[in-house]
């Protein structure tokens, strides 16, 4: 007996080995730096193992690989698994409860996940096998929400992929997040779900003496403040999740009724005891409502209505959000059913789906349409509702998480009617129109592809494209292929035979359409029969053939026109050249010789014939101006200068120039400028040539009185101006019947005033031209015997400030710097017409020049080649070789580069000038030219160089 009893108490004294799987989910269950189990389950398994003699033996694994081997029964216990009723087919578990948890979800601080939908499109880790992974499936079917779950061995490995962006967000539990989400710079989104209890497990049927121990001195802990489960959850700094009426309690009332005489004796012990339990009772109650606050307080900060329902089906507890919506604090909705909220038909809804969640303990998602009877809003809530239960498996409560879905409906149902549109329009488009999905299955088809392809009245959609043409040819398959592909292909004419051989023509498209993913969904067929249009454009290119040959014959016939009009039109223009070169030449020659005669000192009777010579040089000059001016208009050949314009110097020019007139008259002059200081931009010449040709008329016309000059800002634009420019006479005035024809070509009031005023009426012709050219207009008003005003208008741009004038120019005249800063210049002065040879050699003989004469573009070069001249005066038309060829050649000689180089000329014409500059030339003086001109031209040249 004694050597029996040895053996017993040996066999009982040696440690039962206990095989447990241990994976990472940090605080819960893992290994530490040593190998050793740790966590909150490793803690409190390792202090039950102490007290039952369990040699535990740690078996490392993930977690999907744990679950499969405590089902096979490589291991004994697994810490840290969740109870579902799936799992309980698999597994046993104890019955006190170690934690209660629930899932939570994790981000980036700039993703912006607030809400089951915003997973839409999302990369998601997950626990792989987790009871998470299964619910959070179900959960966002149920929200309709297409996110890519990727299942992972590991807790860790999910906010490592999160971290390196790998993935847009990780599910876990809360202890695992609250402990590692910092590590990884990552925080929790508002979405939690799934409230779970947490146990040990067992494989099924087998080790319930370990789920007993376990629940043995679990339940004992749990009685007491200090016990090691408290001390446990303590060092992993976790609050409590229990309060537990100590069954000593229960057990010492029973003993009182059997036992009397024993409670009086213990009493004061009892009382002593009951004292101290009722405080730990007390403190544990005040850890649980510091619990409850901060779960309301994450619950309220959820973008989702969150509510708690009793098994009677009334609240008792609703989140800020859900009181937002019905517009009630916290103790007007609890205690109360859903008829006293919503109108009856939605409550008596939302009663029965509570039953099922209840009664069945059924998980339950769905869509809710409900009208808050206090504030009348309508909306439509996908709602999930799942049961809680107790330690027991009992149900006593149901959760409710809704989220508003009304605009994601309303989304659904413009779709739905937009899919419908699409119908209608593909049904009744005018073209043979179809429309195919990834498998050349048809989704829609016009009337016309019908009718097109003799398909009478058969249901074609969702029947196979090749099934409805089992004969279709390869040649079409690829094409459709290709289009599948996401290539579009089209054909303009394409010829096909019908079975009678006669040929007919298609007009064809092949176009992808693509889903909301980005991906081809399928194609879209359009084919048009041009059979009757492709016979009818041969029949026009037959006609077209003929008409090009009508059209090639008339074309020669117009081009020979065009070539004998251009002809002309040269002839024409050379003609106007040469005699403007003929007239102005010798009218040079006149004017020079009378400015040289008045500057050698005459009488003043010989100073009055000159005036007159002068006059008539003058006069003449305008008349050969006004000509050629007309015919460049009219020829299209007028281009006006771009240059700054200066209102204040044009007005001077023109005072100057009329002022001496206007007191021969004693009319006073008086001007009116209204133009505020502008930098613009045109052509000062015409402006001015414009403005004298009024004034000349008004003076012409007005015996007695005034004349005013006027200029007035008719517009004001950010980048131009339009001016106005007036001419007011207090002369003889106009009548209507001849006001309305003064501004025709050649016309004037009537022949009297022709012989007693003199004029060819082309000045005001020219002026409204002018005008119109420099986006303006022109006319007149006038009262016979009171007088007339004048007026044009013309459009400027707004420009640069004014150039300042160059060094030498202000100040004393051009000839007189000239004669005392550049004494002994040598000139070489290129003319044919001896005369003006002579005269330019007298002007410039104030200067004191050294000049060398040359009378052929020949002797210009050759000249240029062996010389070194400060300046040439070119003439344009001369023999052997003309002005502008000389200039060429001069540019190109090894000193003829910078040397300036003026025209002096008398061809006047707008490319005249331009040619004159194209070929080298600094500067271009008409003739007959004034002489201060020709000095302020030549100064001008000398102080700026040569560009």
């Amino acid at each position: 007996m004694f050597l029996a009893m040895v053996w017993s108490i040996a066999i009982y004294a040696q440690p039962r080995e206990v095989r447990v799987g241990v994976y990472s989910n940090e605080p819960k269950i893992l290994l530490d730096q040593y190998g050793h189990m740790s966590g909150i389950f490793g803690d409190i398994l390792t202090q039950i193992a102490k007290r039952e003699n369990w040699a535990v033996k740690i078996v490392k694994c993930d977690w999907d690989e744990c679950l499969r081997a405590l089902q096979s029964g490589q291991i004994d216990l697994l810490p840290d698994i969740a109870y579902s009723e799936e799992r309980a087919k698999l597994y046993d578990f104890h019955k006190v409860t170690v934690l209660n948890n629930w899932s939570a979800i994790y981000r980036h601080e700039k993703m912006p996940i607030n809400s089951m939908l915003d997973l839409e499109g999302k990369r998601v880790t997950i626990l792989k096998d987790s009871i998470q992974e299964v619910y959070l499936r179900e959960l966002l079917k149920g929200f309709g929400v297409n996110a890519e779950l990727i299942p992972l061995p590991s807790l860790d490995e999910g906010f490592k992929k999160v971290a390196e962006n790998e993935a847009d967000a990780a599910v876990t539990n809360r202890f695992f997040g609250e402990i590692k989400a910092p590590q990884y710079k990552l925080i929790a989104s508002p979405i939690v779900y799934q409230p779970t209890q947490m146990f040990f497990g067992t494989s099924k049927g087998k080790n319930g003496d370990l789920l007993q121990a376990i629940d043995r001195h679990l339940e004992a802990w749990l009685r007491q403040q200090d016990s090691p489960y408290f001390k446990v959850l303590k060092k992993w700094e976790v609050e409590p999740t229990h309060t537990v009426i100590p069954t000593w309690l229960i057990l010492g009332l029973g003993a009182l009724v059997s036992l009397l005489l024993m409670a009086l004796l213990v009493s004061a012990y009892l009382r002593r005891q009951v004292i101290e339990k009722t405080r730990h009772l007390q403190a544990g109650q005040d850890e649980l409502t510091k619990s409850e606050a901060k779960l309301r307080t994450i619950l309220d900060s959820v973008n989702a209505f969150i509510y708690l329902k009793d098994c009677d089906g009334n609240y008792t507890f609703v989140n800020k959000p859900a009181r937002d919506l019905l517009q009630l604090k916290m103790e007007d909705i609890v205690g109360f059913g859903d008829e006293k909220f919503f109108d009856a038909e939605t409550a008596e809804i939302i009663r029965s789906n509570d039953q099922r969640t209840l009664v069945d303990g059924e998980v339950i998602v769905t869509d809710e349409t409900s009208t808050v009877a206090f504030t009348g809003k309508t909306g439509t809530y996908l709602s999930t509702k799942l049961p809680l239960r107790g330690e027991d498996g009992s149900i006593y409560a149901l959760c409710g998480i809704s989220i508003d879905i009304t605009e994601r409906k309303q989304m659904e149902e413009a779709l739905r009617e937009k899919k419908e549109q699409l119908q209608l329009f593909i049904e009744h488009a005018p073209a043979a129109l179809a429309m195919f999905d990834h498998d050349m299955r048809y989704l829609a088809v016009s009337r016309r592809w019908m009718e097109a392809y003799h398909l009478g009245d058969q249901s074609i959609i969702g029947r196979s494209h090749y099934e409805v043409f089992p004969e279709i040819p390869e040649r079409w398959k690829d094409i459709h292929r290709r289009g599948l592909a996401g290539e579009v292909i089209k054909l303009d004419e394409d010829r096909f035979d019908r079975t009678d051989g006669t040929p007919y023509w298609l007009k064809w498209e092949v176009r992808p359409w693509k889903q909301a993913d980005g991906a081809v969904g399928g194609i879209v067929i359009f084919t048009e029969d041009i059979t009757e249009k492709k016979n009818t454009q041969e029949e026009l290119n037959q006609h077209r053939h003929h008409l090009q040959e009508l059209v090639e014959q008339r074309t020669r016939e117009l081009e020979e026109t065009r070539q004998q009009a251009e002809s002309a039109n040269l002839a024409k223009s050379a003609f106007l050249a040469n005699m403007s070169h003929e007239i102005r030449t010798p009218l040079n020659a006149i004017t020079g010789m009378a400015y040289l005669i008045r500057r050698s000192g005459v009488t003043p009777e010989q100073a009055m014939r000159l005036d007159n010579i002068d006059a008539a040089g003058r006069h003449l000059a305008e008349l050969v101006n006004s000509i050629l001016d007309l015919s460049k208009i009219e020829a299209g050949k007028f281009d006006l200068a771009e240059e700054a314009v200066s209102i204040d110097r044009v007005i001077t020019e023109v005072t100057c120039m009329l002022a001496e007139r206007a007191q021969d008259k004693q009319l006073a002059f008086v001007v009116e400028n209204q133009i505020p200081p502008l930098n613009l931009l045109g052509d000062p010449t015409r402006l001015e040539q414009a403005l004298l040709n009024y004034a000349n008329n008004a003076i012409k016309f007005t015996s007695t009185g005034s004349i005013t000059l006027r200029i007035l800002l008719a517009e004001d634009e950010p980048d131009k101006v339009l001016l106005r420019f007036e001419v007011q006479d207090t002369g003889i005035g106009i009548a209507p019947e001849i006001l309305s024809r003064l501004f025709t070509v050649f016309e004037q009031g009537d022949n009297s005033m022709i012989r007693q005023y003199g004029g060819t009426g082309l000045g005001l012709a020219i002026t409204r031209k002018l005008a119109q050219m420099m986006g303006g207009d022109a006319g007149a008003e006038s009262t016979p015997g009171v007088g007339s005003t004048f007026w044009f208008t013309a459009r400027l741009k707004k420009g640069v400030s004014e150039q300042p004038t160059p060094a030498g120019v202000q100040g004393d005249s051009a000839d007189v710097v000239l004669a005392r800063d550049y004494k002994g210049l040598r000139i070489l002065v290129a003319e044919d017409e001896p005369v003006n040879r002579i005269l330019i050699q007298d002007i410039l003989e104030a200067i004191e020049p050294r000049l060398d004469m040359a009378d052929n573009g020949a002797k210009v070069v050759e000249l240029a080649s062996r010389n070194d001249y400060d300046l040439i005066l070119m003439d344009m038309q001369m023999p052997k070789m003309n002005g502008l060829e000389a200039t060429r050649k001069i540019r190109a000689l090894p000193k003829g580069s910078k040397v300036p180089i003026i025209a002096l000329t008398g061809n006047v014409f707008g490319n005249d000038r331009l040619r004159c500059l194209d070929a080298g030339m600094n500067d271009f003086i008409t003739k007959p030219f004034n002489v201060q001109t020709l000095f302020s031209k030549i100064l001008k040249c000398l102080t700026q160089g040569v560009d």
